[in-house]
């Protein structure tokens, strides 16, 4: 039955159980290749269980789902950002606090930007 109790706990539990199986698998992977567990930790896991949550959550409205999904391009993009700029940080040295400091704030620059643009 829809809204019960068991699908609120499965749909809060799915996406939590399955970012903690990644990172545990990323944290064994590393030791023996670290191309494999960049791969892994990147593997697109939580848009699709988003996209599901919301879409069950919709009732089955694809058109809101949609308009979900097209908001999840600019967190795609901003998060692609992030990484490169943490990419560029590190091979400068900039120390580990930092890059993550300047990465987040460009990040938090790229959301805000396209949200002011959108309106």
């Amino acid at each position: 039955m829809p809204g019960d109790g068991g699908t609120v706990i499965r749909d809060r539990l799915v996406p939590v159980a399955l970012s903690v199986l990644v990172i545990v698998l990323v944290a064994i992977v590393q030791e023996r290749s670290r191309a494999l567990a960049a791969i892994l930790a990147t593997m697109p896991l939580t848009a699709p269980l988003a996209m599901w949550i919301v879409f069950s959550a919709s009732g089955g409205d694809q058109r809101q789902t949609a308009d979900f999904v097209r908001s999840m391009v600019v967190g795609f993009a901003a998060s692609l950002i992030f990484v490169l700029a943490c990419w560029l940080g590190l091979r400068q040295a900039w120390g580990f606090g930092m890059t993550l400091l300047v990465a987040s704030v460009v990040w938090l620059a790229v959301v805000m930007g396209w949200h002011w643009l959108a309106r």
